[in-house]
């Protein structure tokens, strides 16, 4: 399946001119860039000093969370509007808690409301999800929703978020490239390029490492060449 959404990879994000600026990119990477996918779960690129090797998953829920931080702060999110409208139930808990988010998760796209009686007989309620973010590839809205309101919770027990930046956590954990998946020449160039345009590329939002560089004397020691 396709990595991006509607819009194609092309569609980059916008941080900052870094991204499009030609000298850096002839600085980091020479004069020819070459690069290709590992396992469908890495990137590997060449640049000057010898090669990078990205995480991409670690790399997408970077570049996805300035994003859903930049469009909450700038209320712009967008929706894909689903073909079918799916029904989510919840228990009161997570019902209450979508409710305090409510502003948030509308804002990055989310489009949902609720029936005329939405509390059934043993105290669940329901939602109907008509869209989601238009960056998020073959999601259903029922797991996406529900994906995002369980890393919510483990985030909020775990680190004490504020909530904009909890939720804008929470949905790129979600919405990012999984392992296994294939990208084509154009993806990788895009997601390298949008992650060098955020603020911090060489960690994902939870401190891991979104990718590692080995010089071309590191290579040649192993080889048992000075």
């Amino acid at each position: 399946p396709p990595a991006y959404a509607a819009g194609g990879p092309a569609e980059a994000l916008t941080f900052g001119s870094r991204a499009n600026d030609l000298s850096a990119k002839s600085e980091l990477y020479g004069e020819e860039r070459v690069t290709f996918q590992l396992h469908h779960r890495y990137i590997i690129t060449q640049v000057k000093s010898g090669m990078l090797v990205i995480d991409q998953q670690a790399a997408h829920e970077r570049v996805l969370y300035e994003k859903y931080l930049a469009a909450l702060a700038e209320k712009n999110g967008t929706a894909q509007q689903l073909l079918f409208p799916q029904t989510l139930t919840l228990n009161a808990p997570d019902f209450q808690l979508v409710m305090e988010m409510e502003e948030e998760i509308r804002t990055l796209g989310f489009v949902f409301d609720l029936p005329a009686n939405p509390v059934d007989p043993s105290g669940r309620h329901t939602l109907v999800v008509h869209g989601i973010p238009a960056d998020v590839p073959d999601a259903s809205g029922q797991d996406l929703l529900e994906g995002l309101i369980e890393q919510f919770k483990r985030h909020q027990s775990e680190l004490r978020l504020e909530r904009r930046d909890n939720v804008a956590r929470s949905l790129a954990k979600r919405s990012a490239l999984k392992p296994g998946g294939r990208l084509s020449l154009t993806e990788m160039n895009t997601l390298i390029d949008q992650l060098f345009a955020s603020s911090n590329p060489h960690y994902a939002p939870n401190g891991n490492p979104t990718l590692v560089t080995m010089n071309l004397d590191k290579i040649a020691g192993l080889f048992n060449k000075k």
